[in-house]
């Protein structure tokens, strides 16, 4: 009688951990790493959301900014990062980490001040509703310093989401800045969305080693 040997087949990784970059045990989700990027085409730019290494058109934005005496912020850039429309349902939901590379140039003694607004959205079949809202804190760069970078990181609680097939999530985000120096040519405020991470012009990531990636960690719901 021949002997019998205990066989042992390897156990399957779960689908549900098959595509997150990490897990967050406490909240029981699945974390994917987006990155913004923009595209240019014959019709425009086109700003997006994708988990891919590449190198967007546009890596980056940058604009003057109006002088205040009284602290007054002025909007200067404004974009909603779209996702591709989800090939399967999926829930969204746990805490959200938005973080924005962003750089001030100053002029002689002024100060340029600037703070981020983050809203995530669902889009489905064209109708768009908000999921939540975040500010960030307001940064105010060390004086005598002529060019200044800064990493946002805006934290934010999503609401358990359903989303459909075919539905898409959006990272929208506003940048605003105003200067103390009333030369407003030379104080300017850039963000900068490049997912290669390639150092950009104006955000002078080279200089003091910042990130150019805007990096969007979105938490799934896992199911196990």
């Amino acid at each position: 009688m021949a002997d019998n040997f205990p066989v042992n087949f390897p156990i399957p990784q779960s689908s549900a951990l098959a595509n997150y970059n990490y897990t967050d045990v406490a909240e029981g989700t699945g974390v994917v790493i987006f990155y913004g990027g923009c595209a240019n085409t014959s019709t425009g730019e086109t700003y997006f959301l994708t988990d891919k290494n590449i190198i967007s058109s546009t890596p980056e934005f940058s604009a003057a900014v109006a002088y205040s005496a009284t602290g007054v912020f002025t909007e200067k850039f404004n974009k909603s990062f779209s996702a591709s429309p989800f090939n399967s349902p999926r829930i969204v939901m746990g805490t959200a980490y938005i973080s924005i590379p962003t750089a001030s140039n100053e002029a002689d003694d002024g100060l340029v001040k600037s703070y981020c607004v983050v809203t995530i959205q669902k889009n489905s079949g064209g109708s768009l509703s908000t999921l939540v809202t975040a500010t960030s804190n307001t940064f105010t760069p060390p004086a005598a310093v002529v060019k200044t970078a800064y990493n946002f990181l805006v934290p934010l609680v999503i609401p358990q989401t359903h989303f459909k097939r075919g539905d898409i999530l959006i990272v929208n985000i506003s940048l605003w800045g105003y200067t103390t120096h009333n030369d407003t040519a030379n104080s300017k405020l850039g963000i900068a969305f490049d997912p290669s991470n390639n150092y950009t012009t104006y955000t002078y990531t080279s200089s003091v080693g910042k990130t150019s990636r805007l990096s969007c960690y979105i938490p799934f719901k896992l199911n196990l």
